[in-house]
């Protein structure tokens, strides 16, 4: 036994009956998404255990499989090393090594450490029928090679994540599936449903990331410049304005004042009806002692303000009761859909409130 598994963890001995020489028959299913993998892809499709039916799509250059819940693939089964093996990716071709496990990894009915899975087929499309059994369940690997044209080479997500997560740090699977559902981003779809990226949609996501990095951009004007680039025309590059360059600094309460021109008394008056809090102040904060310092010319007070902070509130309220459920999901994408919900719900209400003043305003003109 392992010392892996010495820890009441244990891993238990499979039945030699497990072990066959034939690889199981691909079902028309299975068989049509192997048929749409990239060359350097491979599915891993389990045909017996606990994980009967799942399947794992292998396009790192490294995944190691195993009971451990943070390996690359779970499979939870008790004849199942926590480490159990690993997928080595060679240029279009895959190498399955064991990693010390119990039960070992088999490749048509022969135990083997070591094994290279791309010799087969050659055509528009490679199979290759290797038959693993290296988990207690009857796992098949099948590669296929789908030929593209040099100029509409594909990408799947984990290509695009290796690509551009040296610059964009922050950039995972979920954020691409949320570019996806706001339209800023429209990869191409196997008959399988993998989604596929052009070398197009890729300088499209990196101008998306870079609008938001460095110009703090909502995601509604960038749409609204990809929209122009879509049509061909040639938009001037967004730029951003000085409340976006302040965004995510922190400023002291001497920093605020003398930024703003904000006196003393407002200053006082507006953090007692809650605009203000505790120093350091945020950039939102800062914001607001603008739009106050303005108001001032005009005489009005920060408590002339308590009903436009109620209503702020209540606002507010309205959002939160809107986006709560979407957070109790707890999926990858959920905050990030959250808020362009309340982000777009506050936009609503900007307009109605505009509207609204922008009616008075006509009368009076009138």
């Amino acid at each position: 036994m392992n010392r892996e598994d010495q820890r009441g963890d244990e891993t238990a001995r499979f039945a030699d009956d497990l072990v066959a020489s034939q690889a199981p028959v691909l079902s028309p299913e299975e068989a049509s998404a192997v048929a749409a993998l990239p060359s350097d892809s491979a599915l891993l499709i389990v045909h017996r255990g606990p994980n009967q039916g799942s399947r794992f799509l292998l396009d790192q250059d490294l995944s190691v499989a195993g009971r451990h819940p943070e390996a690359d693939i779970f499979l939870d089964d008790v004849t199942v090393s926590r480490k159990h093996a690993e997928f080595i990716r060679e240029a279009e071709s895959f190498t399955v090594r064991d990693l010390g496990s119990m039960n070992g990894i088999f490749v048509n009915g022969e135990r083997v450490e070591a094994a290279n899975l791309a010799a087969g087929l050659r055509g528009s499309n490679r199979q290759v029928p290797t038959h693993l059994l290296p988990f207690g369940q009857r796992v098949v690997m099948e590669s296929a090679v789908r030929k593209l044209d040099s100029h509409s080479k594909l990408y799947t997500i984990g290509q695009v994540l290796t690509v551009l997560k040296p610059e964009f740090g922050d950039l995972s699977p979920s954020k691409l599936r949320f570019l996806e559902d706001q339209g800023l981003i429209t990869p191409e779809r196997t008959d399988a449903g993998y989604r596929k990226y052009s070398e197009n949609e890729i300088e499209r996501i990196k101008i998306v990331l870079t609008l938001q990095r460095d110009q703090y951009l909502p995601l509604k004007v960038i749409r609204e410049y990809l929209d122009e680039l879509d049509a061909g025309r040639t938009p001037l590059l967004p730029q951003a304005t000085p409340a976006t360059l302040r965004k995510g600094q922190k400023f002291s309460t001497a920093q605020l004042k003398a930024e703003t021109g904000l006196g003393d008394v407002a200053f006082r008056e507006a953090t007692e009806l809650g605009l203000f809090g505790a120093q350091p102040h945020s950039s939102h904060e800062v914001e607001i002692a603008f739009a106050l310092s303005a108001l001032e010319q005009f005489g009005i007070q920060p408590r002339h303000l308590r009903g436009l902070k109620s209503a702020t509130e209540r606002e507010v309220g309205i959002i939160t009761g809107v986006t709560e459920p979407i957070l109790r999901k707890r999926a990858p994408e959920s905050s990030a859909r959250a808020a362009h919900v309340a982000q777009e719900i506050a936009e609503r209400f900007g307009a109605i409130r505009s509207h609204l003043i922008a009616q008075v305003i006509e009368d009076i003109e009138s």
